[in-house]
């Protein structure tokens, strides 16, 4: 199982999310950075090199940028969908 940590104290902008989740999950090079997207690998399976299933660990989600607040909650809510169809864990600190 491929463990993805992601500390919100360390996002400040959708696109330093999407170029660390990209690279961390070693998504393909044609996966788009959107949440349906996301929700393709995590949770439909057989895009990326890593999952799912998957270990999600959240960390620091008080820091999280006024202005990335709906993409966070998006995204630890589509990590929490693609434990309940694939198995994993999902902890938010």
């Amino acid at each position: 199982m491929h463990k993805l940590t992601i500390d919100w104290s360390q996002i400040h902008s959708s696109e330093q999310f999407w170029n660390f989740v990209c690279r961390e999950g070693k998504e393909p090079e044609w996966h788009g950075r959107n949440l349906d997207a996301l929700n393709d690998s995590w949770v439909t399976g057989d895009i990326n090199q890593t999952g799912p299933p998957y270990e999600f660990h959240f960390q620091n989600c008080a820091s999280i940028d006024d202005s990335i607040e709906d993409l966070a909650e998006a995204v630890m809510q589509i990590a929490r969908n693609s434990v309940d169809e694939n198995g994993g864990t999902c902890s938010a600190t």
